[in-house]
């Protein structure tokens, strides 16, 4: 099995208020086999026909320098909240209608990044089909088409889409992204607060999961393994989740699983303790 992380640039930049360049470059030390890093349409195009990619590009000079392989997102949703990551001057239901400067954004995102050797898969969309952000909405599957129908005729590179892993697999979700993907990622959670001093995590049991896994057409990821505290909750610590969901993760037998949470290692890196960095680098020396 290979290993990569998300890379969210204005989760460091606004939430940690760290420095993104450093935080890269740390974290290209890791050698992991992807990084998957988010092209956010609010940061890019804040003025309307106005793009701006100069530090998505930097990202990517340094990952094509090192030999860094790139899973690059594309579109209205990206990883971190508020999950839409739609500019200041327009809404997402007003896209999710008329979609024209959604499919001009991405268009022009593919045409500009593509060009970077880094750049291996790209990812359309972030869990399309899950109601997410303040107003929970989703996706029609008819704008996912026309999306990756876009991507497709202007870039030959594979196509992942992804689903949120704690609701069950076994509705139409994952058949729907199947037909439309290369790779299809699920993303799993299993230590969430549920309220009543316990946690919740995927609806499917792990031996259901694997079966789901085993016999799907295309091949499917681990996009997002949780590997920190959900947001303030302490009851497990960062070192238990991530021990924990590694050995969930090794039994589903995946090709590729993405840990979520590098920025908050990083922060914890900064702040003098290196116990869940020194954990995925010594697990990560293992696994090559």
């Amino acid at each position: 099995m290979q290993f990569g992380t998300t890379f969210s640039s204005p989760y460091l930049r606004d939430y940690f208020k760290l420095s993104v360049s450093e935080a890269f470059l740390e974290l290209l030390k890791l050698e992991f086999a992807y990084l998957r890093l988010g092209c956010y349409w609010a940061d890019s195009e804040k003025t309307p026909r106005m793009l701006d990619f100069a530090e998505l590009e930097r990202l990517l000079e340094l990952a094509s320098k090192a030999g860094q392989k790139i899973i690059l997102t594309l579109g209205m949703k990206a990883p971190r909240w508020p999950e839409f990551w739609v500019p200041h001057w327009t809404r997402a239901e007003s896209v999710i209608a008329s979609p024209e400067p959604a499919l001009k954004f991405i268009d022009s995102a593919v045409n500009r990044l593509g060009k970077y050797p880094a750049v291996s898969y790209w990812q359309v969309e972030n869990e399309p089909l899950d109601q997410s952000g303040p107003q929970k909405l989703v996706l029609p599957i008819s704008l996912l088409e026309q999306e990756v129908a876009l991507v497709r005729s202007a870039n030959s590179k594979p196509i992942l889409l992804t689903l949120w892993g704690n609701r069950t697999l076994r509705d139409s979700r994952l058949q729907k992204l199947t037909s439309l993907a290369d790779v299809v990622g699920i993303d799993l959670y299993y230590q969430i607060p549920n309220g009543q001093g316990g946690f919740w995590g995927p609806s499917d049991s792990l031996d259901s999961l694997k079966k789901i896994v085993q016999n799907q057409p295309k091949p499917i990821w681990i996009t997002e393994l949780q590997t920190n505290p959900w947001k303030k909750s302490l009851r497990f610590n960062h070192l238990e989740i991530i021990r924990e969901n590694w050995e969930r993760a090794l039994a589903l037998k995946v090709p590729l699983t993405l840990l979520w949470g590098f920025e908050y290692w990083f922060a914890l890196l900064k702040k003098g303790d290196s116990t869940i960095y020194e954990f995925v680098r010594n697990k990560l020396a293992l696994s090559r």
